[in-house]
């Protein structure tokens, strides 16, 4: 049985990620992928510019589909255009994405095994065995990046809620003429009746625009599978009349979300990162910033515990300081956003909202990793709400 310093399963973006830094360090390190590579993957593809900081990502153009510079919001027929100041976001297919992140950690000298299936895991003295549809793996450490409803996690930290979990679906169109470099965001169902101090995720959808088309999805808490798929035929048409027709289309891909991080999210000798710990924005739905925060500090981690003996407490440490407080923070301001957009005309809202330079300043800001949603929404409040609230000729829900 091979015996390495740190293996990790899950080739998405979060383990490549982790691969990338505990090779780089000097570990021997081993990359497990259920799939062989590249694989296809249900996913929006977005890569925030704060993303890319923290991945350390200089995204190469032939790997880009548009470089972001505007957003939309469509909803009941209207749509409300903000151009940004500079680039935001990179939009890229998700299997060429993870096929470079992986190739990447594969030259700085992780060994990648593609078309190995993790089975389970148990720890035992000083290492961990993981034992694939190949054989079983040794390592003095284990890194989970499997996504939410990982088999690992479940063998070793319990299974994550499915009550905890929204459902995406997406697919990929080609359009008879450009998007452009608008990424769009379509409310649906926004509005929620009373204030809740739980997470809500009304069903909601995107397009990412890709070089003659777009990847067009909607997510969801609580929502049939009927009612997604309904929503993406519906984005479908709206974007074929805006961008001159759809000429193809995929098959829909569905793939599940966190929307709560674990309570736990490492052991003795076990880590998760990415979203087996949970680590999803609960406004957005975006996670792939948390991916590469969670995979470096997991790195971090693992090499003082194998260089020095210290036990892996500093990754819930840096966790709670670089995700969890930014997570809560969404999660608390999540449900009092939802609310507040089913109360207010939409159309005056957003036009408060674009008209105001400090908050698109911090729009930008949270896109670029160099503000979050404390931030924006202490630059919206006394702007916007107190006009919209106050009105009563505005307070007609979506009209």
């Amino acid at each position: 049985m091979d015996r390495y310093d740190v293996v990790i399963s899950g080739a998405g973006p979060a383990g490549a990620q982790a691969a990338f830094r505990c090779a780089s360090a000097g570990l021997s390190t081993v990359l497990l992928e259920r799939d062989v590579l590249p694989r296809a993957k249900c996913c929006a593809g977005g890569v925030l510019g704060r993303a890319q900081a923290r991945a350390e990502l200089q995204l190469p153009d032939d790997l880009v589909e548009q470089r972001i510079k505007s957003f939309a919001v469509v909803w009941a027929g209207n749509r409300k255009l903000f151009p940004l100041s500079g680039e935001v976001a990179a939009i890229v297919r998700r299997e060429r994405l993870d096929h470079f992140l992986v190739m990447r950690a594969e030259k700085a000298g992780a060994e990648v095994l593609e078309g190995t299936r993790s089975l389970g895991a148990r720890e035992v003295g000083d290492g961990v065995v993981v034992t694939t549809d190949r054989g079983e793996v040794s390592a003095r450490a284990l890194i989970v990046a499997e996504g939410c409803t990982s088999r690992l996690a479940s063998s070793l930290f319990g299974p994550y809620p499915g009550r905890r979990m929204a459902m995406g679906m997406a697919l990929e169109c080609e359009f008879g003429s450009s998007p452009g470099d608008v990424m769009e965001v379509h409310f649906i169902d926004t509005p929620v009746d009373r204030l809740s101090s739980r997470v809500v995720f009304p069903r909601n959808g995107w397009m990412f625009p890709h070089q003659r088309g777009g990847n067009i999805g909607v997510v969801a808490q609580a929502a049939s599978a009927a009612d997604l798929r309904d929503t993406i035929e519906h984005i479908v048409k709206d974007c074929g009349q805006r961008y001159n027709g759809t000429v193809s289309r995929s098959d829909i891909a569905a793939h599940p979300l966190p929307l709560y991080p674990r309570d736990c999210v490492h052991s003795r000798r076990t880590l998760l990162i990415g979203d087996a710990a949970g680590f999803v924005n609960p406004i957005t739905g975006e996670g792939m910033s948390y991916a590469f925060t969670s995979a470096n500090l997991a790195a971090s981690s693992v090499e003082g515990l194998l260089r020095d003996g210290k036990g892996l407490n500093s990754y819930a440490v840096g966790c709670r300081k670089k995700i969890l407080n930014d997570l809560s923070a969404a999660m608390f301001l999540g449900p009092k956003l939802h609310w507040l957009l089913g109360k207010v005309n939409l159309s005056t809202f957003f036009d408060q909202v674009g008209r105001n330079d400090d908050i698109m300043r911090a729009c930008a800001g949270i896109a670029s990793g160099e503000s979050d949603w404390r931030d924006l929404f202490a630059r919206m409040a006394p702007r916007t709400m107190p006009f919209l609230l106050l009105n009563h000729r505005l307070i007609r829900g979506r009209a």
